[in-house]
């Protein structure tokens, strides 16, 4: 008996690896390595291109640690892709290995092996924004950490533990989205072991470390950027949020209320045109912010009724991925509603789905409901659903109207990842183990030269969509003679190092002033028009040169021309 025991858990662990393995080596062929710009961004803050300070603000400090420490032990890796890459695969063989374990029906185990591989390969979790990786990361650790909870067992709860501590170092946000489901669920155990008294030794001494660990790993983050030496980089990035992904008002409807600041400001901050980095700089984005922060729609009503027909048009014009994702949600809560689960657990399924549209029309009506918003949003509703599914196909009866809808999860997940398959293409094949290369790059060979430097109007269409259709990150050496003209990168630490090493402290100045300093665009007009306005009339675009097929310029005043 023992024996059969042992053996049929090491075909279950056989399996899940397997799978997992298989899925990654399909996305390698199926995705490039690179398909989000903030990710590729990351990489090379983290990977220490910039500098070797590789702080990066979007994530906690403790985890560019370990990034820096992976990138010690294997020097041609992408250490932040590598570290995601390994968590992915390590969580996708955890969930399939959870949903093999599911007693009573085989379709259950298929719906749940077929679900999670369906997420994973239709996100394109292993190159999805770092967002929908920190929720994917924070959802396997809490539906792991309260199954562990559940059914006593240490290990599910040190592994939750573990997704837990690296999803809220990966993205705090996307953590604190699961924070009123947790809570949610708390309520419901403390109803069970004091209202209805019933005889579940719920161990709060695990629950209590766990909250403990995501307390200190958000104070920590919080004391390293109110230090002197960040404080200023994390006001302008929050100010340059505001203004550059938040709705703001029209100049007309502020000018008024803003002194020194030229509506020609105001366009570059909307432009991500952030070069002046004297007169666009912390103070300049908060007195803005202060007054042309505005909401999406007005927080009424009217505000509500709209936002939530944008929020229905929003499904309808993505991709049928989206809609596959809503539809599993529609059956796992029907199996839920159909199960013999108590009443109080359908009305927390039910409570997390209306949570979950409550949250996303809050964000609708902000104008942040992005498509990693809603993955966020969407892995905490699961999280809920599924620790229902779990415990009632350990406590309860299965009818056949749930076997029914969990072969119908398994068949449309199946099917949707062969149709992804055929239909995806392939792509140019690489690993996160070499996405550091040495080769030289001909098409920007020449800006690499002597004491030039170039900053890229259309640095994303030109230089990161090169680097990441090619699967890889670009030398230092490229970095240290190449910038893009606007980013949030722009304030960091480690930028202004990287300009400081070469002598700029002001990039407009630069563009002016410091011999070989050229401005990349297929349009200078902008550019022009900002320079004239405020460093002389006389100021002239001289095309010098062609680069990647685009014009190169030098800014002369028209006397030294």
């Amino acid at each position: 008996m023992e024996n059969g025991r042992i053996k049929n858990e090491i075909k279950k662990i056989i399996i899940s690896i397997t799978l997992a393995t298989v899925v990654l080596l399909m996305s390698g062929v199926m995705r490039p390595l690179y398909a989000d710009v903030d990710n590729f961004t990351i990489s090379l803050v983290t990977n220490g291109l910039y500098d070797t300070e590789n702080y990066c603000i979007h994530l906690h400090p403790l985890l560019c640690i370990i990034i820096k420490m992976i990138c010690m032990v294997f020097p041609k890796a992408d250490g932040f892709l590598l570290l995601s890459h390994f968590l992915i695969w390590l969580e996708l063989t955890w969930i399939v290995y959870l949903s093999l374990t599911l007693p009573k029906s085989r379709a259950f185990q298929v719906g749940g092996c077929g679900l999670a591989i369906f997420v994973v390969i239709a996100t394109g979790l292993f190159s999805a924004n770092y967002t929908i990786q920190g929720a994917s990361f924070v959802f396997t650790g809490w539906l792991t950490f309260f199954v562990g909870n559940c059914e006593k067992k240490t290990v599910f709860r040190t592994l939750g533990i573990v997704f837990i501590f690296f999803g809220t170092m990966w993205r705090i946000k996307a953590a604190l989205i699961f924070l009123p489901f947790i809570i949610l669920e708390l309520f419901t155990i403390l109803y069970e072991s004091l209202i209805l008294s019933l005889k579940k030794q719920h161990n709060w001494t695990w629950n209590t470390i766990v909250f403990a660990m995501v307390i200190i790993l958000i104070i920590s983050q919080n004391y390293v950027e109110k230090t002197e030496q960040y404080s200023d980089a994390v006001r302008y990035d929050q100010e340059r949020t505001i203004l550059e992904d938040y709705p703001v008002l029209e100049w007309n409807d502020i000018s008024g209320k803003l002194n020194n600041i030229d509506e020609l400001d105001y366009d570059a901050v909307l432009q991500w045109f952030l070069l002046d980095t004297d007169r666009l700089n912390s103070d300049t984005y908060g007195k803005i912010a202060s007054v042309a922060a505005t909401t999406r729609y007005p927080l009424n009503l009217s505000g509500i009724k709209t936002a939530s027909i944008i929020m229905v048009k929003f499904v309808i014009s993505q991709t049928k991925v989206l809609w596959l994702v809503l539809i599993n949600i529609i059956l796992t809560i029907l199996i839920i509603l159909f199960s013999k689960i108590a009443l109080y657990r359908k009305v927390e399924s039910i409570l997390a789905v209306l949570g979950g549209i409550i949250i996303l029309l809050y964000f609708t009506i902000l104008g942040r409901a992005f498509l990693r918003i809603w993955y966020a949003v969407i892995y905490a509703i699961f999280l809920i659903l599924l620790l229902q599914v779990i415990r009632m196909t350990r406590e309860d009866g299965i009818s056949k109207k749930q076997l029914f809808l969990s072969a119908l999860i398994a068949i449309i997940s199946i099917i949707s990842v062969m149709l992804i398959c055929i239909h995806q293409g392939f792509t140019k094949p690489n690993t996160a183990l070499l996405a550091r290369s040495d080769m030289t790059d001909e098409l920007f060979e020449k800006t690499c030269i002597g004491n030039d430097f170039y900053f890229w109007g259309d640095w994303f269409t030109k230089v990161s969509d090169y680097y990441m259709s090619e699967g890889r990150l670009p030398k230092e050496e490229f970095l240290n003679h190449n910038s893009d003209v606007g980013s949030w990168v722009f304030g960091q630490k480690y930028y202004i190092k990287n300009l400081a090493d070469v002598g700029i402290s002001n990039p407009i100045k630069a563009l002016l002033e410091r011999d070989n300093t050229y401005y990349i665009a297929d349009d200078c007009q902008f550019a022009l028009k900002y320079v004239r306005r405020f460093y002389g009339e006389d100021i002239e675009a001289v095309q010098v040169d062609v680069i990647y097929s685009t014009p190169v310029w030098k800014f002369v005043h028209a006397s030294k021309s």
